[in-house]
Parts: structure tokens; C-alpha cells; sequence
């Protein structure tokens, strides 16, 4: 019998064939199937501690479900996750700082998902509550993220909002 990590991550290796798939149908139950089912099942392995390839892959597959998901959708479930995973005040101090640095990791693979208004209005207020955080590891996704922000956000957002939080 495998361990369980070994399926896990066996299967979010084959899970974006498994999303791919299920989107060539093109149905209303096909697209609830990825919202509700597959969606779950990858926030499931999100929140579950886990080893840095795993996490690597699993948040590939979270991004690759917000691809196929709706506006709305995408700002109720998708966003409203991240935005969990960077306010988390969970007990451990390891598990917080994971959660963060994922959020803040995830902020920016989302960026061109979530677009210009949701990124400015929800994202970088985010952001910037992230890079005031005290560990280096949570800063430094933080300005990882930054990158694919800036193609999404408009000028002035960059210069009076996020260009500040480095300037001091």
C-alpha cells in the first residue's frame, strides 16, 4: 500500500487531466462538478499541511479551476480562499506563515484571473497588510507576487499604493 503523500501527490499530478477533461464537456453539470467538487477537494489539500512539491502542485491546480470558473465565482470562492489563507490566525506559527506565503504566492498566479478591478479593490490591500508581516519568508512571496501584479494593476495603484510599502 502507498503512503499517503504519494497518492496525493500522484493524483495532483493527473488533476489537471482530470479538470481538462471535464471541461470539454461543456455542460452546467460539468462546470458545478469543478466548482464544487474538484474545487473542494484542492482547497482540501491546500489547507492540509504539506510538503513544498505538493503544495507547488495543488496550487497549480487551484489556479487552473479559477481558469475555468465564472466572475463571480472566481471572486466568491477563489478570492474569498486566498484572501482566507492571508488573514489565517491559526495557533502555530509554522502553519501561519505557510498560509501567508501561499496567499501571497497565489495573489500573483491569480493576477490575470482576477483582473485589474478585483486586484486593486481586494489584492493589494492584502498585499500590503502581507509585507508589513514580520517574517522574511511572507515579504518575500509578497514581492514575488508583485511581478505578475503589476501587469493587471494600473499605474497609479503601482506608484501610490505598492511602490510605498518599499520605500521606507
Amino acid at each position: 500500500m502507498e503512503d499517503p503523500y504519494n497518492l496525493r501527490k500522484k493524483l495532483m499530478e493527473i488533476f489537471p487531466k482530470v479538470v481538462e477533461a471535464v471541461k470539454t464537456f461543456s455542460t452546467v453539470e460539468s462546470y458545478n462538478l469543478i466548482r464544487d467538487d474538484l474545487l473542494k477537494i484542492v482547497i482540501n489539500m491546500l489547507t492540509d499541511k504539506t510538503e513544498s512539491d505538493l503544495l507547488r502542485l495543488t496550487g497549480d491546480s487551484f489556479v487552473l479551476i479559477a481558469k475555468s470558473l465564472n466572475v463571480d465565482d472566481v471572486a466568491n470562492l477563489i478570492l474569498a480562499t486566498v484572501i482566507g489563507f492571508a488573514v489565517t490566525v491559526e495557533e502555530d506559527m509554522s502553519s501561519r506563515i505557510e498560509s501567508k506565503t501561499l496567499a501571497a504566492k497565489l495573489f500573483g498566479d491569480l493576477a490575470s484571473i482576477l483582473g485589474k478591478d478585483l486586484c486593486e479593490s481586494y489584492v493589494v490591500p492584502q498585499l500590503i497588510f502581507l509585507a508589513e508581516d514580520n517574517n522574511f519568508k511572507v515579504r518575500k512571496a509578497v514581492v514575488l507576487s508583485l511581478i505578475n501584479l503589476a501587469e493587471v494593476l494600473s499605474y497609479l495603484t503601482i506608484t501610490n499604493k505598492l511602490i510605498p510599502i518599499y520605500s521606507t
